[in-house]
């Protein structure tokens, strides 16, 4: 039985090109079949996780297909690239309450995970209970979306400082 709390057992997801090169897929393989499903293109060496029993949902361009097809589930969402900037795919799944546990570090997400209750940085050579504490620490009484509409407010009103002084 998967992990569960108050909103239901908890199913992690990828989403995102399933590849092992910056993606880093093969990092996955800590986690129990039962616990993950993918969605996503397929990339090199993606057979890492398909051809080991992981559940494959295809590549889904709606994240709100994602949701529909596991209501019901608390999701979460698991990034595991060894490089990024600050993917869009952490503002899509936010925006829609889903958290993210990333072992991307930026500058960017750093900042990001310090300023958003529902995005957790996890160690570049993650063990599963990492990612348990990870989910342990979510706070999932917050609506991560209004937060990502509160820092976008500040960055326009800084932004329209910068203009303004010029």
């Amino acid at each position: 039985s998967g992990l569960a709390n108050d909103k239901g057992d908890v199913l992690y997801i990828y989403y995102g090109r399933i590849q092992e090169d910056q993606k880093r897929v093969s990092r996955l393989l800590a986690m129990p079949k039962k616990e993950l499903i993918l969605y996503g293109s397929l990339g090199v060496n993606s057979d890492v996780l398909i051809n080991k029993g992981y559940k494959y949902c295809g590549t889904v361009e709606d994240l709100d297909v994602v949701l529909e097809s596991n209501k019901g589930k608390y999701l979460i969402a698991l990034l595991c690239s060894d490089h990024e900037g600050l993917p869009l795919s952490i503002f899509e799944l936010l925006a829609r309450n889903i958290p993210v546990i990333s072992t991307c570090s930026s500058p960017g997400i750093e900042w990001l995970s310090r300023n958003v209750s529902g995005l957790k940085l996890i160690p570049f050579d993650f063990k599963y209970e990492d990612i348990v504490r990870a989910q342990k620490e979510i706070n999932r009484e917050t609506n991560f979306r209004d937060e990502i509409l509160k820092l976008s407010q500040m960055w326009k009103k800084e932004w329209i400082n910068i203009f303004n002084d010029k």
